[in-house]
């Protein structure tokens, strides 16, 4: 069934008021989204709160549609407010020792470089490097790599599959920060498994803030402690009317790490994303990002500006990340969106990052107010 992709674009009701470019910053929230939140809140007006355990049921189902749209197991999906407290988690779970050392990359998301830095107090070496030379970095004493799936800055794609085998087989750890990707590509995290995957949905999700999750295999979970106890950190927590007084039971599961109370609303609306993305097929969803993806670099090309993707591989995905010779890019897009153009500057670069919900007017619409802004210049 072909897509109907005006009637997507009507999910998104400020897509009629700008031009929004800039997923990479902020993903729009569906209307179904927003009316999933009207609907708990309206059927917390009716009951009070008296059904606040189906609401745990809900979420469970929401585990599934997580599972099923990222190749895991129902049982390796916890939910997380943001994935600092995932990285957290796995960081400060890990018996370091003198001498170890932490991987990750140049111009990567604060995230894994503020982690990484903490812990060299425990006299653990951090080692930044090019990602396009990851293989080089890694030794015996590398005991973990931090990783964007995509860079937010230049859009550059980790090859997610090649370092969670490379890591395995010398006995180091993979945490992967997949914000910057899950929603816009497909990814089978069943086929690879690194070894902590985390995601804030606010971004090519669609969610709110306050909406995401963690993917924890099994063999992380059988010795990633918890960081967060709480009352349900107990396997019988849903029987409430006698809690267990005593020692808690973990489950195996990943939600072992929630330990208390969800964001009821905001997973609620991810799920009404998530099944939008389903009922187009992320494959499809993928393929409509990637072409207005290409098309925006045809676009900065005609300017003269210089495409990350053209002199990097690894940067030729659905976030456009562009050098524009001669000029500032923060000066750029803060004109672009005095026209109504929403885009953004990140180290140096023009990012331009199109979603799913775009179409040929938005990349006509940035095209003529670029010529505009570099007349300008």
């Amino acid at each position: 069934m072909t897509t109907d992709w005006q009637s997507v674009r009507d999910e998104f009701p400020a897509l009629a008021h700008c031009t929004w470019l800039n997923t990479a910053t902020f993903g729009q929230v569906p209307l179904r989204a927003q009316s999933a939140i009207a609907r708990h809140y309206n059927n917390r007006n009716l009951l009070g709160g008296r059904d606040f355990l189906d609401w745990f049921a809900e979420a469970d189902d929401i585990r599934q549609d997580v599972a099923q749209l990222f190749g895991a197991s129902v049982d390796d999906v916890a939910f997380i407010p943001h994935t600092s407290s995932a990285l957290s988690l796995l960081v400060n779970g890990i018996d370091w020792r003198k001498g170890d050392e932490i991987v990750t990359f140049e111009e990567e998301f604060p995230n894994q470089i503020y982690a990484a830095a903490v812990i060299e107090e425990r006299g653990v070496r951090l080692v930044r490097t090019r990602l396009t030379e990851w293989e080089s970095a890694l030794n015996e004493r590398t005991r973990m790599m931090a990783v964007s799936q995509t860079n937010y800055a230049n859009g550059m794609e980790a090859p997610v599959p090649e370092m969670a085998a490379k890591l395995r087989a010398q006995g180091g750890l993979l945490y992967v920060d997949g914000t910057q990707t899950a929603g816009a590509r497909q990814f089978d995290f069943g086929a690879c498994e690194p070894d902590l995957y985390s995601v804030n949905a606010y971004k090519w999700m669609n969610s709110p803030p306050g909406a995401g999750f963690m993917l924890v295999p099994r063999r992380t979970r059988q010795w990633l402690k918890p960081a967060t106890v709480g009352w349900r950190s107990d396997r019988n927590w849903r029987n409430v009317n006698n809690l267990h007084d005593g020692r808690p039971e973990f489950s195996e599961a990943a939600d072992r790490y929630e330990g208390g109370m969800l964001p009821f609303v905001n997973l609620f609306a991810m799920r009404e994303a998530i099944r939008l993305l389903v009922e187009m097929g992320l494959a499809e969803a993928e393929a409509r990002t990637l072409r207005l993806a290409g098309m925006t670099r045809d676009v900065l090309r005609s300017v003269g500006a210089v495409p990350l993707g053209d002199e990097n591989a690894l940067a030729n995905g659905h976030i456009v990340a562009a050098r524009l010779p001669g000029t500032d890019p923060g000066e750029i897009a803060r004109r672009m969106e005095s026209d109504g153009i929403l885009i953004s500057a990140r180290s140096g670069f023009l990012r331009v990052s199109p979603h799913y919900y775009n179409d040929e007017s938005d990349i006509d619409a940035f095209a003529a107010a670029l010529k505009r802004a570099l007349n300008h210049a």
